[in-house]
């Protein structure tokens, strides 16, 4: 009986401090994921390795800004392709969201609730954008965001052992290569 209340005071203990607003929600669900290996660890129960449980935290943070990202350009682009791109990587995005929804309940993974605060300045920016320069700056983060999402997405296929989050990641990794050659052609013809 005391072992339980040592639990609870110790996960209310991570909940509150999770709620510390100087963290942003990468962090904090960083920080709970810790505190719940910790825990299961301690009552000798399977555990998700640490690269597990960070790809996904990490992939839903990039699916949730890529989401608000392309709603961006799908509303405000000027050139119809682009636009029409935003609009394939939107559901493209929503779809990646949900499956790693999936993973982390199945995983019993906490997932952060919005995007990083390093994240939303870019969307700030893009969001103040207007016209061509829109199109621009929306290329260029395309692009950039998606080279690192494939470094990401083929260190997880290489490192984590769960077969379910390797799966996914190598699932994904050909749309995201995909993805980032038609991006990149529109660096060429609207840049």
């Amino acid at each position: 009986m005391e072992k339980k209340h040592l639990l609870f005071a110790a996960a209310l203990l991570v909940l509150l401090s999770c709620n510390n607003s100087s963290k942003d929600s990468v962090e904090k669900a960083d920080s709970t994921n810790q505190a719940i290996k910790d825990s299961a660890i301690s009552n000798n129960k399977p555990v998700l390795e640490d690269a597990g449980s960070s790809f996904l935290v990490r992939v839903a943070d990039a699916g949730m800004a890529e989401e608000r990202i392309t709603s961006i350009a799908k509303q405000k682009a000027v050139y119809l392709p682009v636009k029409e791109f935003a609009t394939k990587l939107n559901k493209d995005h929503s779809s990646f969201i949900s499956q790693v929804k999936i993973l982390a309940n199945q995983k019993k993974v906490v997932l952060p609730q919005s995007i990083s605060e390093e994240t939303q300045q870019g969307i700030d920016i893009l969001r103040k954008s207007e016209g061509k320069e829109l199109d621009k700056t929306f290329i260029n983060m395309m692009i950039s965001r998606h080279q690192s999402s494939i470094e990401m997405f083929e260190k997880a296929v290489q490192e984590i052992a769960d077969f379910d989050i390797k799966t996914f990641a190598e699932k994904t990794l050909p749309i995201l290569k995909s993805d980032l050659e038609v991006v990149k052609s529109f660096q060429k013809k609207y840049q």
